[in-house]
Order: structure tokens, then sequence, then C-alpha cells
């Protein structure tokens, strides 16, 4: 996940905008990989705690 939003914001000068992330992740990453869920937002913490950058 990391890798990938780094290359869309560093190469696909995509913006970050973590309100779009956030809408309906939780559910539905925990919907797609339950066993993974906290993995995964832990990881869209940091990226709303310190948005990655291009």
């Amino acid at each position: 996940m990391d890798v990938v939003l780094h290359e869309r914001v560093e190469f696909g000068g995509e913006d970050f905008d973590a309100a779009i992330w956030e809408e309906g992740f939780e559910e539905r990453i925990t919907e797609l990989l339950p066993d993974r869920a906290e993995e995964y937002m832990a990881i869209l913490e940091e990226w709303t705690a310190m948005p990655p950058t291009g």
C-alpha cells in the first residue's frame, strides 16, 4: 500500500486526500482482509498524520 501510494504521488502527480481514503475504508478492508485490517488501518493513520508528498 505504501509503495503504490508513493508511486502515485511521486510519479503520477496525484495528491493525497485522507478524507477520500478514510470514507468506508475500514469497513471495506475488514470485509476483504479481516486478518490484516488493523495493519492497513495503522498505515492509513500514518498517512493521515504525515501525508505522503511528491
